[in-house]
């Protein structure tokens, strides 16, 4: 038995690693290792967030609480972890979320919009 109360963080991570030890009993896939690892519902890393869908860790680490972020311990910059299932349906809701107009920023972005400045072709001399 532990000294001390589990903090929020560590409550949140041991339901999550009981829910899917109890979805994997259920499905029968946790019999061996012919289970998939692509089955999602896994604990995934920043860097593993960032390379799956293809974007930065500072765009993982900016966009924590829409995906779902477990922080593992106290501190002020505790490890973070991400329930696949929850990645995937947060990056969809962003995806449909995102403007379709062609020069806004990335879902996820600050919403800028793509702005050319005007200017004037100079004739270059002609170099021999």
């Amino acid at each position: 038995m532990m000294a001390r109360g589990a903090s929020v963080a560590e409550r949140q991570f041991i339901d999550a690693v009981a829910r899917r030890v109890v979805e994997l009993l259920e499905s029968g896939r946790g019999k061996g290792p012919s289970a998939s690892s692509d089955a999602g519902g896994e604990c995934l890393t920043v860097g593993q967030v960032a390379e799956r869908y293809c974007v930065s860790r500072s765009w993982v680490y900016a966009h924590q609480r829409q995906l779902g972020a477990i922080r593992m311990g106290s501190g002020p910059r505790p490890p973070l972890r991400f329930d696949s299932h929850v990645v995937a349906e947060a990056i969809a809701a962003m995806a449909q979320r995102a403007p379709a107009v062609p020069g806004h920023a990335e879902p996820g972005g600050r919403g800028r919009e793509l702005r050319l400045i005007p200017f004037e072709p100079v004739d270059q001399p002609q170099r021999s």
